[in-house]
Protein backbone atom coordinates (compact mmCIF):
# COMPACT_ATOMS: atom_id res chain seq x y z
CA UNK A 1 0.00 0.00 0.00
CA UNK A 2 2.73 2.25 0.87
CA UNK A 3 4.38 1.64 -2.06
CA UNK A 4 1.62 2.41 -4.30
CA UNK A 5 0.83 5.87 -2.51
CA UNK A 6 4.90 6.69 -2.95
CA UNK A 7 3.70 5.99 -6.94
CA UNK A 8 0.72 7.51 -7.06
CA UNK A 9 2.42 10.91 -5.72
CA UNK A 10 5.91 10.71 -7.36
CA UNK A 11 4.71 8.74 -10.64
CA UNK A 12 7.82 6.45 -10.22
CA UNK A 13 10.51 5.08 -7.72
CA UNK A 14 14.15 3.93 -8.20
CA UNK A 15 14.63 0.33 -7.18
CA UNK A 16 16.77 2.54 -4.21
CA UNK A 17 13.69 4.67 -2.81
CA UNK A 18 11.14 1.51 -3.36
CA UNK A 19 13.69 -0.21 -0.75
CA UNK A 20 13.14 2.34 1.54
CA UNK A 21 9.54 3.15 1.49
CA UNK A 22 7.29 0.83 3.82
CA UNK A 23 4.64 1.56 6.18
CA UNK A 24 6.54 2.33 9.52
CA UNK A 25 4.76 1.05 13.03
CA UNK A 26 6.22 2.62 16.04
CA UNK A 27 5.84 2.67 19.17
CA UNK A 28 7.46 5.70 20.45
CA UNK A 29 6.75 9.02 18.64
CA UNK A 30 11.29 9.22 18.92
CA UNK A 31 11.47 6.24 16.60
CA UNK A 32 8.88 6.95 14.10
CA UNK A 33 10.57 10.74 14.06
CA UNK A 34 14.18 9.07 13.63
CA UNK A 35 12.98 6.18 11.31
CA UNK A 36 9.72 6.08 10.26
CA UNK A 37 9.49 9.45 8.78
CA UNK A 38 11.84 8.37 5.72
CA UNK A 39 10.03 5.35 5.01
CA UNK A 40 6.51 7.86 3.77
CA UNK A 41 9.21 11.00 2.55
CA UNK A 42 8.09 10.07 -1.11
CA UNK A 43 4.38 10.16 -0.29
CA UNK A 44 1.98 13.22 -0.16
CA UNK A 45 1.49 15.33 2.61
CA UNK A 46 -2.02 14.09 3.48
CA UNK A 47 -0.73 10.26 3.55
CA UNK A 48 2.19 10.84 5.47
CA UNK A 49 -0.32 12.64 8.18
CA UNK A 50 -2.88 9.97 8.06
CA UNK A 51 0.04 7.29 8.52
CA UNK A 52 1.49 9.24 11.02
CA UNK A 53 -2.03 9.08 13.08
CA UNK A 54 -2.56 5.74 12.93
CA UNK A 55 0.73 4.98 15.44
CA UNK A 56 0.29 2.88 18.24
CA UNK A 57 2.33 5.54 20.23
CA UNK A 58 -0.71 7.50 20.16
CA UNK A 59 -2.99 5.11 22.48
CA UNK A 60 -2.62 4.84 25.71
CA UNK A 61 -1.22 0.92 25.25
CA UNK A 62 0.84 0.99 22.34
CA UNK A 63 1.73 -2.66 22.57
CA UNK A 64 -1.80 -3.34 22.67
CA UNK A 65 -2.48 -1.20 19.12
CA UNK A 66 -3.31 -3.83 16.46
CA UNK A 67 -0.76 -2.06 14.58
CA UNK A 68 1.94 -2.79 16.64
CA UNK A 69 0.77 -6.67 17.11
CA UNK A 70 0.83 -6.87 13.69
CA UNK A 71 4.73 -5.75 13.49
CA UNK A 72 5.61 -8.07 16.22
CA UNK A 73 3.74 -11.08 14.40
CA UNK A 74 5.51 -9.72 10.80
CA UNK A 75 9.02 -9.86 12.79
CA UNK A 76 8.56 -13.38 14.14
CA UNK A 77 7.67 -14.41 10.81
CA UNK A 78 10.73 -12.73 9.03
CA UNK A 79 12.98 -13.83 11.99
CA UNK A 80 11.87 -17.10 14.04
CA UNK A 81 10.62 -19.29 11.43
CA UNK A 82 12.48 -20.29 8.57
CA UNK A 83 10.41 -19.21 4.91
CA UNK A 84 10.40 -21.82 2.72
CA UNK A 85 9.21 -21.25 -1.10
CA UNK A 86 8.96 -23.81 -3.98
CA UNK A 87 9.42 -22.56 -7.71
CA UNK A 88 8.50 -24.65 -10.73
CA UNK A 89 9.24 -23.46 -14.29
CA UNK A 90 6.34 -25.06 -16.51
CA UNK A 91 8.65 -23.97 -19.77
CA UNK A 92 9.28 -21.06 -21.36
CA UNK A 93 10.71 -20.55 -25.21
CA UNK A 94 12.78 -18.09 -26.66
CA UNK A 95 12.44 -16.54 -30.46
CA UNK A 96 15.61 -14.83 -31.95
CA UNK A 97 15.24 -11.89 -34.75
CA UNK A 98 16.50 -13.34 -38.03
CA UNK A 99 19.98 -12.96 -37.83
CA UNK A 100 20.64 -13.06 -33.99
CA UNK A 101 21.62 -16.44 -31.74
CA UNK A 102 21.92 -17.21 -28.25
CA UNK A 103 25.62 -17.47 -26.64
CA UNK A 104 25.88 -19.85 -24.17
CA UNK A 105 28.19 -20.09 -21.37
CA UNK A 106 28.94 -22.08 -17.51
CA UNK A 107 29.61 -19.90 -14.32
CA UNK A 108 32.56 -20.21 -12.58
CA UNK A 109 35.25 -18.06 -10.47
CA UNK A 110 36.90 -16.17 -12.56
CA UNK A 111 33.62 -15.15 -14.68
CA UNK A 112 31.79 -13.93 -11.86
CA UNK A 113 34.62 -11.61 -10.76
CA UNK A 114 34.19 -9.90 -13.99
CA UNK A 115 30.51 -9.20 -13.15
CA UNK A 116 30.07 -6.59 -10.49
CA UNK A 117 29.64 -8.75 -7.30
CA UNK A 118 27.46 -10.88 -9.18
CA UNK A 119 25.02 -7.54 -9.78
CA UNK A 120 25.44 -6.98 -13.08
CA UNK A 121 22.31 -7.73 -15.33
CA UNK A 122 23.25 -9.56 -17.84
CA UNK A 123 19.80 -10.30 -20.20
CA UNK A 124 16.31 -9.03 -19.72
CA UNK A 125 13.19 -10.82 -21.21
CA UNK A 126 10.05 -9.65 -21.83
CA UNK A 127 6.94 -12.22 -20.97
CA UNK A 128 4.38 -12.02 -23.65
CA UNK A 129 1.43 -14.21 -25.22
CA UNK A 130 1.79 -15.21 -28.57
CA UNK A 131 -0.77 -15.86 -30.02
CA UNK A 132 -0.13 -19.03 -32.32
CA UNK A 133 -0.37 -18.65 -36.05
CA UNK A 134 -1.43 -22.30 -37.28
CA UNK A 135 -4.76 -22.17 -35.64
Amino acid sequence: MTYELAIANTGTLTDAQAIKTAFPIFRYSKGFCRRGKEKIRYLSTGAQTIIERLQPYHTDDPTNHILWLLEQLNNIDKHRRLLITIVSSLGAGVRHPLGARMEFFQWNESSLADFNEGKTEIARYKCAYIKDSRA
